[in-house]
């Protein structure tokens, strides 16, 4: 009898990933994990805007040949196969499903990858997505399509590393081209990997990115809520030159910790340069995966235009239990019983920060909310007349 055997056509990678990556900050976040979970200790990206081209180089352990063809290019590999879940230097693993490796596809016309161990010679190739498309159209199988060779100018790279991996992304489509002070600070407010390993050190066009990106934001920050005691360099006056004017501890009996914050107006949680604002976001093992949490329990209250802060709650991965991370990695399955957990305590959390945030607001003599009914709407706006007067005078 004869044995069969599936048989993957290339139209999958679009399904699986290439059109899911819109983002140009989740490309550059699917690079940054790579290099987390290969332990690096630094990344390197350069970005060229006027000629369309980013580099990303790491310093981790690399692959040979064998892991280039097997691991990297085997989509759908896990790292976390044998119930591995942790790497040499004892991080957690980000990686999970083995498709984030497409986002890499989304944003340009080539993308080269070189990549060597201690051990090794460089190894690599080119993945040209005119010639994928066309390969794609002739509904090629997987093992048909041939990464084209490695260019000199992508291993050049590595030759000052012992070990690495090095990407090139030539071409970069126009429309997830973002300025580079927004890179910036996205990457400072959505990898939180220095949390973790204050060793892993992330530069883009040679500058550092660390908390000192986003001084303006510690700087119109008012009141701050932490949660079970957290702290972080952000929250630190002498790191940001944050100082709020009330900082309050709330605990919950979830293995959850973090902040929720408020700013003076809503202007200054809005990013300059682009239609996006910081939020209420959720972070597990380092890395942003669920984007503005009020969406999930909207109060149509006025503090939300005012809010803002990070929800770290690292037992949503379960190493090698169920995922419950969505294909794109751009979020967190909504049903998932315990991401309903987590945003239950967070509105429970965040009703209460509604009402003490009104009374704060008004204890420093600035329009609170009025749909607070702990006073009268008389006695409201005689106290906001009363502060104006005082303002003025």
């Amino acid at each position: 009898m004869k044995n069969f055997n599936f048989n993957i056509s290339l139209s999958v990678l679009n399904h699986l990933g290439r059109n899911l990556y819109r983002n140009f900050i989740t490309v550059i976040g699917e690079a940054i994990s790579n290099s987390w979970d290969a332990d690096a200790s630094t990344v390197w990206i350069e970005i060229d805007r006027e000629n369309r081209f980013m580099s990303i180089v790491d310093d981790g352990v690399g692959m040979n040949e064998n892991d280039f063809q097997d691991k990297f290019l085997k989509i759908g590999y896990s790292k976390r196969k044998n119930n591995i879940i942790k790497s040499r230097k004892g991080r957690p693993f980000i990686g999970r499903k083995g498709i984030g490796k497409l986002a890499l596809l989304s944003c340009a016309k080539k993308i080269h990858i070189a990549t060597k161990t201690t051990s090794t010679e460089p190894v690599g190739g080119v993945i040209d997505n005119s010639e994928l498309d066309k390969a794609i159209i002739d509904d090629l199988n997987s093992q048909d399509y041939q990464l084209q060779p490695i260019s000199a100018q992508i291993v050049d790279k590595l030759f000052e590393l012992e070990s690495g991996t090095a990407i090139c992304f030539e071409n970069i489509t126009d429309d997830i081209i973002n300025t580079i002070d927004y890179i910036k600070k996205a990457i400072a407010l959505y990898f939180k990997f220095s949390l973790l390993d204050g060793d892993f050190k992330i530069y883009v066009n040679k500058e550092q990115i660390a908390v000192n990106q986003l001084n303006d934001l510690a700087q119109h920050t008012q009141f701050i809520w932490t949660i079970n005691c957290f702290t972080e360099p952000f929250l630190e006056k002498e790191v940001t030159g944050i100082n709020p004017k009330e900082v309050i501890n709330v605990t919950s009996f979830l293995p959850i910790k973090g902040y929720i914050a408020t700013v003076e107006k809503p202007a200054n949680i809005k990013i300059r340069g682009t239609n996006e604002k910081v939020t209420l976001d959720l972070f597990v093992n380092g890395r942003l995966r669920e984007k503005d949490l009020l969406r999930h329990i909207p109060t149509a209250r006025i503090v939300e235009s005012y809010t803002f802060g990070q929800i770290y709650a690292d037992g949503l991965d379960t190493g090698t239990g169920k995922d419950i991370f969505t294909s794109s990695r751009e979020g967190i399955i909504s049903n998932d019983p315990e991401f309903q957990k987590v945003i239950l305590e967070v509105e429970n959390i965040f009703k209460n920060i509604i009402d003490q945030w009104d009374d704060l607001r008004r204890k420093y003599g600035e329009t609170g909310d009025p749909d607070n009914k702990s006073i009268s709407p008389r006695a409201r706006k005689a106290e906001e007349l009363f502060n104006q007067t005082i303002n003025e005078m």
